[in-house]
């Protein structure tokens, strides 16, 4: 089971760490969330079926909500009803979420990938979208290797305490 995110003001704050994570010491400017007015954005949107297909076959909402009731009372469940169980798991982890203009999010919202990166390259300078920018699809895969890098990025900026070294 993948980590969900919840409270957006929480995944906004984690995003703009990671974002300041991201940026290298030769970026030209420190990012400064609270100047822009930005949203926490589902790449793959919470409500994917009419833009985004699964096996290249569309989804309808009722089919996601039929798999999702059914997921919790099937043992072997059909690999169409996994298929929509993985992407229902997917959707509100790290690897799908990015920061991007109120403005952008909005008129894009539900929209297909390709209409998100091409609105990513021409409107967004955060190191957080420029693999989204060059990103040809985006998927189930994506989002995990997505989430592995971040978690990356992650244990850098937030490390743990130092354990003893034993002599």
């Amino acid at each position: 089971m993948h980590q969900r995110l919840g409270d957006s003001a929480r995944v906004r704050t984690v995003l703009s760490e990671l974002e300041n994570g991201l940026r290298s010491a030769r970026t030209e400017a420190a990012f400064a969330p609270g100047e822009v007015p930005l949203d926490v954005d589902h790449i793959l949107p919470e409500k994917w079926y009419a833009h985004w297909p699964l096996d290249g076959r569309t989804i309808t909402e009722e089919e996601a909500a039929s798999a999702a009731a059914l997921s919790f009372g099937l043992e072997n469940p059909t690999p169409q009803v996994q298929a929509i169980i993985t992407r229902e798991e997917l959707k509100a982890t790290i690897g799908n979420l990015t920061l991007v203009h109120y403005g952008i999010n909005r008129s894009l919202q539900n929209g297909a990938f390709a209409s998100k990166s091409k609105a990513f390259f021409a409107e967004s300078n955060l190191q957080l979208n420029r693999p989204l920018m060059v990103a040809d699809h985006w998927d189930e895969a994506t989002i995990l290797e997505r989430g592995n890098d971040l978690f990356e990025v992650a244990r850098l900026i937030w490390r743990g305490p130092a354990l003893p070294v034993k002599p």
